[in-house]
């Protein structure tokens, strides 16, 4: 009866996701430019946060499949789309009527040869049926919560929550027993090819939103010393919502790990502050990920909102962790500071209520990463520091925006010089520019 009762419900579901889905283009997708021929190729997003079957976040996804799909046609060499991964929070309640509406977009729109891949996450996903919503999810889709599956020779491995109902851990040792197995037998089938793992919480210290010196917070331990004896480990998580065109998304160290991004809302820490900024909703990015012959691995941000590629890596070994390119260390070296042009010209608002704003205009990148934040210095008169603002350059938006906007509190009466950096994300500052400002 139960049984019969889903399948009703579900294909009420997927009428609902398939008239949605009208409304969101697919977009024309040029193709590759170079001579990298895939052999496997899969998607990667995380923190759907599906809240009522037909929401904006249900319109992502669908979006986000038809997305897949043009990719991979576009590819003369090679045009399939061999899996779909979701790196946990898939809902944003654990409603069952939640991961209804996720299982009726899938339904509709994930073509027979593309495996699914969903990882079911003691967050979001579990936050209101604590006890079954790992269960449900099993029963509703036919798929296990943990898996390991093979394709095209390429090995893919999930960890989920724990199904045991009675401990507040994430994972089991049982589970971290069964994980290291599986990444064991893995790398004996191939040791030159990547092992694809995923999970919900990021490695603690490792991508960006898991750096304990910034006080990000949004890493988990368990993982480090099992993948750190497989160099091929190829990991995916989420849970931060930090996009995945931050630099600091990509790492390399004893492994390899990305930041999935979100499709539902931006989140940053800043100086130690939890940011959601300006529009933080207008958000929605998945990674494409494909591997050619050789084992070399290209990983391609895509911005859903905007229908473009956001970054692109090429990581020439996967498995030899003396040629990691992507190291912070490696990236640091390589940043170099942005810069504003010669003419720019900030100009000063007052408003309405006393403070001021201080419009910007967009410095350059001096190297492949983004500018990402601005600074504002206000000195007095002798030239000792006063106060200081910021506001994140928008670089998770495409196109960022050209001039950035940064609001400053009131000031006493007297004369003041602002110093304006832009700023990368290996805190390198351009050189400054100064204005100034009197207060009467």
């Amino acid at each position: 009866m139960l049984s019969k009762l889903i399948s009703t419900v579900l294909a009420f579901f997927t009428v609902v996701s398939n008239f949605s889905g009208l409304f969101c283009r697919t977009p024309k997708i040029e193709p590759p430019g170079d001579d990298f021929t895939p052999v496997v190729r899969f998607t990667v997003a995380s923190d759907v946060h599906i809240q009522v079957p037909g929401d904006i976040q249900c319109h992502r996804m669908a979006k986000m499949l038809r997305t897949g799909y043009a990719v991979a046609e576009a590819d003369a060499n090679y045009k399939n789309l061999d899996g779909v991964v979701f790196a946990g929070d898939i809902t944003d309640n654990g409603w069952h009527s939640e991961y209804l509406a996720f299982q009726s977009i899938m339904n509709a729109g994930l073509k027979e040869e593309t495996q699914p891949m969903v990882i079911i996450a003691k967050s979001h996903d579990c936050s209101t049926y604590k006890k079954d919503a790992l269960d449900f999810f099993e029963s509703l889709s036919g798929l296990t919560t943990d898996f390991h599956h093979v394709m095209n020779g390429f090995h893919f491995i999930g960890i989920s929550t724990t199904h045991d109902r009675d401990t507040d851990d994430k994972y089991t040792e049982t589970q971290l027993d069964w994980l290291d197995a599986q990444l064991a037998q893995a790398a004996a089938d191939d040791p030159a090819k990547p092992i694809f793992v995923t999970h919900h919480e990021h490695v603690a210290n490792t991508v960006y939103g898991s750096r304990e010196e910034y006080g990000e917070g949004w890493g988990t331990p368990e993982f480090y010393d099992i993948f750190a004896r497989y160099p091929q480990v190829v990991d995916f998580s989420g849970h931060s919502h930090y996009p995945v065109n931050a630099p600091r998304s990509i790492w390399q160290g004893d492994f390899t790990a990305l930041g999935t991004g979100t499709m539902d809302y931006f989140e940053f820490m800043i100086d130690r502050e939890t940011i959601h900024p300006k529009n933080n909703h207008h958000a929605s990015q998945m990674w494409i990920v494909e591997v050619d012959a050789n084992n070399r691995l290209k990983l391609r941000g895509y911005d859903l909102m905007a229908d473009t590629f956001v970054c692109e890596y090429l990581i020439e070994n996967p498995a030899d962790k003396s040629t990691f390119a992507y190291t912070p260390e490696k990236r640091a070296a390589s940043s170099t500071a942005p810069v504003f042009d010669a003419n720019t010209d900030v100009k000063i608002k007052k408003l309405i209520d006393g403070t001021r704003r201080v419009d910007i205009p967009a410095a350059r990148s001096t190297d492949e990463k983004v500018v990402f934040i601005y600074r504002v210095y206000v000195l007095d008169e002798a030239g000792n520091p006063v106060n200081d603002f910021w506001e994140l350059s928008g670089y998770y938006f495409s196109p960022p925006p050209k001039t950035v906007q940064v609001k400053i509190g009131k000031l006493a009466k007297g004369t003041y010089t602002l110093k304006i950096v832009a700023e990368n994300a290996y805190d390198m500052q351009s050189e400054p520019i100064t204005t100034t400002l009197i207060v009467k």
